[in-house]
């Protein structure tokens, strides 16, 4: 889900294609898929939408990017291509992000792939088992730029990464059951910076966990804090600073000042479903 600036929301699906919600009319507009028009959506299948700071739609589907410039209709495709170092080497495209260099991002599933706007041409990092400073793991779930510009980046089975796009040092933060200020889990689904400057990292089985300032150690919170489930979808913060978590058993509004989730809802509050 993405909101671009007119307040349009624009809608992912895995079959249906894309949606774009007129929030004060509750108009949708449907785009799809037609083999009979290359200016169409690439695929239905549709993993991750990101509005950048041209005000442009970046649609990630399980054939590769499409842009639909601001004030287009149609789509322009950015596809993997046999044997071309510089396109997109694969898809689906799960996660994107934007630098302060406007560059783009791209989390896959084998890999992470940096798009030069300027240039037109793809860089790929993959993980090196032999090089230590190369990504943890090629399985890229979410991609996150913080307010110092550096990008952090989830995946699904290995761990976070902190990649300074400045100068260039990577550093791996994974789950040591041994070491108790290590990050609770390997799987990481979300990421979220609020207006402390505070990183939040929501896990798949590891609930949330909180980067220490000084960037070494990792507080973990959990069910025995008031959160429904271990499992955090997404972190959204509130004018008032509450961190919103959707989870497997529903949504948690949390207060990062006490540690406690004040509140929990579910269906029987008139959520459409408990997890999300």
């Amino acid at each position: 889900v993405a909101i671009d600036q007119s307040g349009d929301v624009w809608i992912g699906t895995l079959g249906g294609g894309l949606n774009r919600l007129d929030p004060r009319t509750g108009l949708v507009t449907h785009f799809n898929n037609d083999p009979n028009d290359p200016d169409s959506l690439s695929s239905n299948e549709v993993w991750s939408v990101f509005i950048d700071s041209f005000a442009n739609l970046w649609v990630g589907t399980s054939a590769g990017v499409d842009i639909l410039a601001h004030g287009s209709s149609s789509f322009i495709h950015l596809l993997p291509r046999p044997g071309d170092h510089h396109s997109l080497s694969s898809a689906p495209v799960i996660t994107i992000t934007e630098d302060r260099e406007k560059n783009l991002w791209f989390g896959t599933e084998l890999g992470l792939e940096k798009y030069d706007r300027a240039r037109m041409v793809f860089t790929r990092y993959q993980n090196d088992p032999w090089i230590v400073f190369t990504i943890s793991g090629n399985e890229i779930k979410t991609l996150y730029i913080d307010s110092s510009g550096i990008l952090w980046i989830g995946t699904l089975n290995d761990g976070l990464n902190r990649y300074d796009l400045t100068t260039g040092q990577l550093n791996r933060f994974q789950h040591y059951p041994s070491d108790p200020g290590s990050i609770s889990k390997n799987s990481i689904l979300c990421i979220h910076q609020d207006k402390q400057g505070i990183l939040w990292v929501g896990t798949d089985g590891g609930g949330l966990n909180r980067l220490d300032p000084e960037g070494n150690s990792y507080i973990h919170y959990g069910e025995a804090d008031g959160l429904p489930n271990s499992v955090i979808f997404g972190i959204l913060e509130d004018d008032n600073g509450f961190l919103w978590l959707s989870t497997n058993y529903g949504l948690s509004r949390f207060d990062p000042s006490t540690g406690k989730s004040l509140r929990n809802y579910t269906v029987d509050d008139g959520l459409q479903g408990n997890e999300f």
